[in-house]
């Protein structure tokens, strides 16, 4: 590694208390490692700064060298090494990631939690085997994961038909209201109902046409290159506009369009799941609206 890109590396790690090398940044995750920290450090309500190693192939494989670290996410506190998905996933359940950060939260209520007969029966016949409870964990993404083992760290305990749920502030948040099934057989397994799951609105070109005619101080993002075909209402999502749409109230009007469609439903996908409500994203994006202009 030259001294130059040590140098420039050493001021990215930094610029921050708590900076977060990752695959893509915070309004959009590249992978779902990295979704998961951006996740719990949102759930912890703390300030932090991102880099998205793939904007710089020389950012990239020099913060390998830089952390002794192979993969991505890497999380620094302090200009500290903390360490990738893993660690600070262990770290936020048993509560140390909390403690480091110096963060103190309001608790969380608990969540009520709904079972089916047939999903308790397979509840109590895991855990007469194995002992402990049942973790029921709710990311940001909604890429939920359910598994068993003992209570860690400040999880919050919910008894349930005799079942302990074990969830961590972030996942009880998100998990009120749940409903859990299980069903034999193909297309079937752990079956899930959460009415918490955010949403967005897809619109075909003349639908979306229509809302932006009707849509006061509406805010149109186009990802893509600057050699794409530009809406005229539209600016490229960049680090300057993903820092706008940060500064945005939850509620503001905001539509994303791409080339096909393909980007932007994923870009909407997750400033909804960031709290965003009024989100859009535009359906066979740039092709589609070509073909009624």
């Amino acid at each position: 590694m030259t001294e130059e890109l040590k140098n420039k590396l050493q001021a990215m790690v930094n610029s921050h208390d708590v900076v977060l090398f990752m695959k893509g940044d915070r309004q959009q995750p590249q992978c779902g490692f990295s979704a998961r920290v951006v996740g719990i450090l949102e759930d912890l309500e703390v300030d932090y700064q991102t880099f998205n190693v793939f904007s710089d192939p020389d950012i990239r494989g020099g913060m390998k060298d830089f952390s002794q670290w192979p993969t991505f996410p890497q999380l620094y506190f302090q200009q500290e090494f903390v360490g990738g998905c893993d660690i600070v996933t262990d770290m936020m359940q048993n509560g140390e990631l909390a403690t480091m950060l110096g963060v103190t939260l309001d608790d969380v209520p608990a969540p009520t939690i709904q079972l089916s007969p047939s999903i308790t029966q397979l509840f109590r016949e895991s855990l007469a085997q194995h002992g402990g409870g049942i973790h029921l964990t709710v990311p940001q993404d909604f890429q939920y994961d359910i598994s068993i083992g003992p209570k860690q760290g400040n999880q919050m305990e919910v008894v349930v038909d005799e079942i302990p749920f074990y969830l961590t502030r972030g996942s009880a948040k998100r998990a009120n209201g749940i409903s859990l099934d299980f069903r034999d057989g193909d297309g079937g397994g752990v079956m899930i109902d959460n009415p918490n799951e955010p949403t967005f609105s897809d619109l075909d070109a003349q639908e979306f046409e229509a809302w932006l005619a009707q849509t006061e101080d509406a805010k149109i993002y186009q990802i893509g290159s600057e050699a794409d075909v530009r809406h005229p209402s539209a600016v490229l999502l960049n680090a300057t506009t993903h820092q706008e749409i940060r500064d945005l109230d939850k509620n503001h009007p905001i539509a994303f369009i791409c080339n096909h469609g393909v980007r932007s439903s994923q870009a909407a996908k997750s400033l909804a799941f960031q709290g965003y409500t009024n989100v859009i994203n535009v359906m066979g994006g740039m092709a589609a609206w070509n073909q009624i202009h």
